[in-house]
């Protein structure tokens, strides 16, 4: 594997990382507004709590795993 492959994987996790904090911030200001569409609040309140749940574990891939890769290499 390429000295590369850890940094991109590094690059790709804090990409997502980013964008699942603008989801949540969105998420959450639906909920505070009512702009739920057609979905009821709870659905709203669900998807925030998963979307939590991914956030935490792409967190986990970003400072703990990754960094032992990059540093091993």
């Amino acid at each position: 594997m390429s000295n590369a492959i850890p940094q991109r994987a590094m690059d790709k996790a804090v990409a997502n990382i980013t964008g699942l904090k603008f989801k949540i911030e969105s998420l959450e200001d639906d909920i505070r507004t009512g702009s739920t569409g057609g979905l009821t609040k709870e659905e709203f309140i669900l998807m925030l709590k998963g979307t939590k749940i991914e956030l935490e574990v792409w967190e986990y891939i970003a400072w703990k795993i990754l960094p032992t890769k990059i540093r091993t290499k």
